[in-house]
């Protein structure tokens, strides 16, 4: 009687294999469960991630455009608009009218091309590869361009030039002027290049 009730008491405590088997199964489901969760969870930060990503694209391509475009139309109005020497104005007018305007474009122009350069140089090094990535190559290779001819060739003659006396500029003057202009004329059709590469690039 004795051992059949020992008998008895070790049966019910030792776990049977049906109930081991559910709560492996169960067990199995909790982690299923949970690593679904965490892969959700991922996923989202991945579309968040993303979303941030393209907006931030976005906002540095309305800036690279605007930045460039700006200075694309200073240029063309400068040199369209003022430096082509009005046929009315005598010497020491023509002198004054570049004075004030290398003044005025000394400041203006860096604070275009700096951000213009920078959001070019990003939004390269951010574009996939195919033709938006060659577009901005070149709006690149033009930027660099116009570096040289409006920044490094010009700049000593725009020095001279806000220093002349108008009423007795030098005797070579009008030389100096057309060297800078050449210049001048290079580095405009440079950054429109560069702003014409960008906005195909845009549209695409």
């Amino acid at each position: 009687m004795i051992m059949l009730v020992s008998e008895a008491s070790r049966r019910r405590k030792r776990p049977s294999k049906e109930g081991i088997g559910n709560e492996q199964v169960l067990s199995a489901h909790k982690a299923g469960a949970s690593m679904h969760r965490l892969v959700l969870c991922v996923s989202r930060l991945f579309v968040l991630f993303g979303g941030c990503i393209m907006s931030w694209l976005s906002l540095l391509s309305i800036l690279n455009l605007f930045f460039t475009g700006t200075l694309a139309g200073v240029e063309v109005a400068s040199h369209y608009g003022f430096v082509t020497h009005p046929t009315f104005l005598g010497e020491a007018d023509q002198i004054r009218l570049r004075q004030a305007l290398i003044r005025r474009l000394r400041v203006l122009v860096p604070a275009m091309f700096g951000p213009a350069f920078l959001t070019t140089v990003a939004i390269t090094m951010l574009s996939a590869t195919g033709l938006k990535l060659d577009l901005r190559g070149a709006a690149l290779t033009a930027d660099a361009c116009w570096i040289y001819a409006r920044i490094i060739a010009t700049v000593r003659i725009n020095s001279d030039t806000i220093n002349w006396d108008p009423d007795a500029p030098p005797p070579r003057w009008p030389g100096l002027v057309a060297k800078a202009e050449r210049f001048h004329i290079a580095g405009l059709w440079a950054v429109t290049t560069a702003f014409l590469c960008l906005l195909i690039a845009e549209a695409l």
